[in-house]
């Protein structure tokens, strides 16, 4: 039987002083919604005023689902069950960037979880649409990216990160930009060029690359953009000016 996370958030701030502070149980009402993830239809139980309060897509797929049903019964069979996990259990403890993905990011031994976050993103830009907490989940990546150098992030890698990432958003230029990088930085010669260049046309990169850039032009532009670590921010870099960080008009 599926229980809802708030029993869980509950009993792990109790045990943790490092949690941060549950909001008020009574705050979230009675009503409860049944969110069924993945092919096998995991079952999580969530307040439905909590969830709604953080997503208009779940607000929109309730009033869709009892207007044809009567139910409030919601389907999510493409989504992953681990990530989606770890979004209810942030909702719950008003965290949703919660610090596990950016150790696991970190963290050498298991390495199927550097690029975990680059995953959860697109589950925050379809269920959330924050644009400060989508900034905050590319800067936090960045930085640790940066100060632990490349993480030779394959094109199928890649290309399943922006499979999720839809319309126009900074993430589609950046993640060709780190995936070119890389060609550029660990590869030699023809193989180098090759490489460089099959790897834009799979990713579909936007066409914004200087005319006539050789590989050494374009290894001193990205060395640029990911060279600053401290103060790293895509909302600031010129180049990822797009979607939903583009400058308005003057």
């Amino acid at each position: 039987m599926a229980t809802s996370p708030s029993t869980t958030s509950t009993r792990n701030q109790n045990e943790g002083s490092n949690q941060l502070s549950t909001p008020r149980i009574d705050s979230w009402g009675h009503e409860v919604i049944n969110v069924f993830v993945g092919r096998r239809r995991k079952l999580f139980v969530v307040h439905q005023k909590l969830i709604c309060q953080a997503s208009k897509f779940f607000e929109r797929a309730i009033n869709e689902s009892f207007s044809k049903s009567g139910t409030k019964d919601i389907y999510l069979p493409e989504d992953d069950v681990e990530f989606f996990d770890v979004f209810i259990h942030g909702l719950y403890r008003n965290e949703l960037l919660p610090k596990m993905l950016f150790y696991a990011i970190d963290s050498d031994y298991d390495p199927g979880w550097k690029v975990g976050l680059l995953y959860y993103y697109p589950m925050l830009d379809r269920l959330i649409v924050d644009p400060s907490l989508k900034i905050e989940a590319i800067n936090s990546f960045m930085k640790t990216l940066i100060h632990h150098g490349s993480l030779k992030l394959s094109i199928s890698v890649a290309q399943s990160i922006l499979t999720g990432v839809l319309g126009e958003d900074p993430l589609r230029q950046l993640i060709p930009d780190h995936v070119a990088f890389d060609c550029l930085l660990y590869l030699d010669g023809a193989k180098q060029m090759d490489e460089f260049c099959v790897g834009l046309s799979r990713l579909k990169m936007p066409k914004r690359l200087p005319s006539g850039a050789s590989p050494s032009d374009m290894q001193a532009i990205f060395f640029a953009v990911f060279s600053v670590e401290d103060n790293w921010d895509i909302a600031s870099i010129e180049r990822y000016q797009i979607g939903y960080l583009k400058q308005p008009a003057e």
